[in-house]
Order: structure tokens, then sequence, then C-alpha cells
């Protein structure tokens, strides 16, 4: 019946819009030519959806095309899925007749749905358009369902094996860390290293620092800035986990090419070297995003199944394939039911925690091992500490929730703010708004001119570790220096057997 009903207007409209005027037009000197939209938005089982935001254009071309006008509005779905829309231009009669003319419709970027197909959305011959929108919830606009994702992340959730060494009570909720005791210090310092911002923020919903042009903690500005987070100077806050019921493993899932990629990202308020003489150093810092991902085909049946595993660790990771990672049929904090492959029966990946720097392991692989000598002077030795054993201590990171990150963007718009349109100011999607905070996450140890262990940017701005990519080497990628020492000084990484200390 509603489709009918846009016809009949259509067709009472339409030869008063081919003549330029409408009933009602009194100025002779002018001429108005409005466009319609009738459009239905339907979701996969082709039922119609209320409440979303349709976004209607028409553009009219005179002169040879070489002038144009527009105009555009929008409206939102009924409970049938419909909405009627109009809008006009009005131009001097001096133009003559339109010589070509473009309606567009489009599912507004401001809704939670994504259109998945369409139909008729574009109408360059007439001035009346029905498009019809498939669409999918989809607030973090990545064009995969918001539901598959919550699915995919449940299906494969990890477990998460601890060492004896470790320091963190539990996996830390970086919405709960942002109101630690006493605050959160954050500041921002020149290319000259003088301070231009202080503050102290006690929720995250203070994390975005905007002073105009060239203060924006989610933006580069002109003049850069370096930003960074201080927690309280408090070991037991920095130790300390989120409270039972709240400790969450947070999820980020993409498409490309023919894969999903399903990631989980475990954060810390503190890798903390100090104790059982991890480092010749003392070496430490706050804030510590770790994760693994997981490399996803869809089969004819669509059916899901893992291909390769990438375990992360420091600055880079090694690829494991499904078949030679380990893997259970529940997610509880157990040994149980483990076994080495994937099938449909095991489907939770397991994963070894190294004790304080958190870098994850596949069972049984050789860890991570950083030396620095100068002139046969033994400057650091530090291996990862895993506990592959099933006996003994048996120690897991529990979890409660799994929490969506959302994707990253970045708008150019909101950037020329900043004074420079080269300068993009980020956001955040369905997820996490303070992933777009450009800054380092804590304080660290440094020793002035020698070395550092800087504390970590978000995962969005991780280059070496890959939140969006996914880099396939079984040998190991990544791990760039992670301290900055002098010209003289020799650095060497290398992959060792774990050592059973602790375990």
């Amino acid at each position: 019946m509603y489709r009918y009903f846009g016809l009949i207007v259509y067709m009472v409209l339409y030869i008063n819009i081919v003549y330029g005027r409408l009933p009602g037009d009194t100025n002779p000197d002018t001429r108005i030519y409005r466009g319609y939209a009738y459009v239905h938005v339907q979701d996969e089982q082709e039922d119609g959806v209320p409440g979303v935001k349709v976004d209607f254009v028409m553009q009219v071309y005179f002169l040879g095309d070489e002038t144009m006008v527009y105009n555009s509005t929008y409206g939102r779905t009924n409970q049938d899925g419909f909405v009627y829309l109009t809008t006009e231009v009005e131009v001097s009669a001096w133009y003559g007749s339109p010589t070509s003319k473009r309606l567009a419709t489009g599912i507004s970027s401001e809704s939670c749905m994504s259109a998945i197909s369409s139909e008729r959305s574009v109408s360059t011959q007439t001035f009346f358009i029905d498009p019809v929108f498939t669409v999918i919830v989809d607030c973090d606009k990545d064009n995969i369902s918001d539901e598959l994702e919550k699915q995919l992340a449940e299906l494969f959730k990890p477990v998460l094996h601890k060492h004896s060494f470790e320091l963190q009570t539990d996996l830390a909720d970086f919405d709960i860390s942002m109101t630690g005791s006493g605050g959160t210090s954050i500041k921002a310092t020149n290319s000259n290293g003088e301070e231009s911002f202080s503050g102290t923020i006690y929720s995250v919903d203070n994390l975005h620092i905007s002073s105009g042009y060239n203060i924006d903690s989610y933006a580069n500005t002109q003049s850069p800035k370096k930003w960074k987070l201080n927690f309280p100077d408090d070991d037991t806050f920095r130790h300390s986990g989120a409270p039972v019921g709240q400790r969450p493993v947070y999820y980020h899932i993409y498409k490309s090419g023919d894969y999903y990629y399903v990631q989980y990202w475990l954060y810390f308020n503190m890798n903390d070297l100090r104790d059982n003489n991890q480092t010749a150093n003392d070496t430490w810092h706050e804030g510590d995003w770790e994760h693994i991902a997981i490399q996803i085909e869809v089969d004819q049946d669509g059916t899901y199944t893992p291909v390769n595993i990438n375990f992360y660790n420091h600055y880079g990771g090694r690829t494991r394939s499904a078949s030679d990672s380990w893997w259970s049929s529940t997610s509880n904090p157990t040994y149980q039911s483990i076994q080495q492959g994937y099938d449909t029966n095991h489907t939770h990946i397991h994963v070894w925690v190294a004790a304080n720097a958190h870098a994850l392991y596949n069972r049984y692989d050789s860890v991570y091992r950083a030396t620095v000598h100068i002139v046969d002077v033994e400057k650091e030795d530090y291996r990862d500490n895993v506990d592959y054993s099933p006996s003994g201590r048996d120690l897991y990171f529990e979890y409660d929730k799994l929490e969506k990150m959302g994707e990253l963007y970045s708008d150019y718009s909101i950037g020329s703010f900043h004074n420079s349109t080269f300068y993009p100011h980020y956001y955040m999607l369905g997820g996490k708004p303070w992933l777009a905070f450009i800054g380092r996450v804590g304080g660290y140890w440094e020793e002035p001119f020698k070395a550092a262990t800087p504390s970590p940017l978000m995962p969005t701005f991780r280059s070496s570790v890959e939140w969006i990519g996914f880099t396939i080497n079984s040998s190991g990628f990544g791990n760039a220096e992670p301290f900055i020492w002098g010209n003289l000084d020799i650095f060497n990484i290398s992959y060792v057997s774990d050592l059973s200390t602790g375990d």
C-alpha cells in the first residue's frame, strides 16, 4: 500500500516538475525542482526495520553541467521500515532547463545500521526514487554484523595460563583504571620537551583533552605533542586488576580478503620486572596491552574455522597453525579436555602468559630472550617465564566478560580545526572511545640518555602489533629493539628454552 501511495504522488507531481514549476509557485523569475524518495529498509529476512536514519541528496545541473545546485534532507523509517522524503532546489529561470540530475539515498553514518545491499539507491533519470536497503546492526561500521562479531568472540574465547611469578592480581579494566586512587595525570610536551599541558583525569570521559588549534589528545596537530598518562605512584594499585565480576577480555574483529580475524586483547595496569631477578635493571612500565589474533576462513556451509593463530610477544610475534595450537571444549580455567589441534568440539584457544611482561605463547614454544653487552660487561639479560606444566600451581587469569573495542576512524574535516587538513582527528565507533588516545599509556623506567622501556601506545596506534594486519611467519616477525641503548651497546634478541623456575 505504501509503495502505491508513493507512485501516485510521483505521477501527480512529475508533470509539474518536468515543466520546472509546481502549483502554488508565484515567482516567474525562479524555478523550483523537487525530488522525492520513497525508501524501504529491511533486514536479511526482508522484514522492515524501524527507526533507521536515511539521508537523501538531490543534485541538479544546468548550462551543460557547468553549474550544480543541490539540497539534502533525512528522515527515519516508520514501524514498517518505510520513510518518505522530499527536498527541493530553487534556481533562477535564467539557467533554463536542467541538463542532468542525480538523486541519491543512503543509510546515515550516524545510524548503527550498515547496508549490505541496495537496489535503486541512485537515479539520474527522474526526480523520483524508490530504493530498498538491506541492513545489519553494525555500530562500528566495519560491514560485519555486531551479532556475528559477538558470536565469533564467544566461540573461540581463550583460556589464559598464568605464571607464579606474576605480580598482577587480575586482568585490568581500562575504564576502572582511569579512576584509580588519586586520579590519573595526563601531560603533553612539545618537540623541545617543554610541557604544554598538564592535568588530572578521574574518568575515561575526560581522556579527550581539546583546547585550541594545537592541544588535542585524540588528534595529530600542527605543532606535534607527545601525550602520556601517569598512574598513581602506588604499587598496590598498579598491581591490581579489576574486581571479580568486572574483569574483561577485549575483542576486535575485522575482515580482510576471504578471512575474518578475531583478536583478543588483555590489559594490565603494569609490566613490572623488578622482582624475582627477571632483569638486571629493575625495568618496568605502566600500562600493558598484549593480544593474540586468529585467522578464520568461512566454509561453504557457513562454518567458521581457524587457520592460523598469531601469538604476539613484545614488539612482534610468531604464527602457529590451528593444528599446532592447543584447544579445549570449554573456556573454563582448566587443562581438562585440552588437545593439540582444532576441531568443532574444541574451539577455545589456550594461551600461556609470560610472568609480568605478559608476552603470549603457544604451548611448549621457546621464549623471548634479550641480552645487552658492552665490552664484555653484561648490561641486561632478560627472558620470559611461562608455565607450560599442567601439574603443580596450575594458575590462570580468569575473566568475567568480553568487551568489544570497536573500530578507529579519522576525520580530516574535524582535523582542519587544528589549522591544517593534513592533521586528522581520530575517533572510535561501536566500542571504546579512549582507543583514539594518541599518547602513551602510563609512566616507565628510564635512565636519562641511556635506556628506557617506554609504556605502550593504544593498540590502535601500535603498528608492530598489527591492529589491522596479520603477518604469517612461524619463525617470528617484528621485535625491534625494546630498549634504547647507547651507540656502543650490542643488543641481541633470541628465542630459547623456557626455564622451569617458578613452574
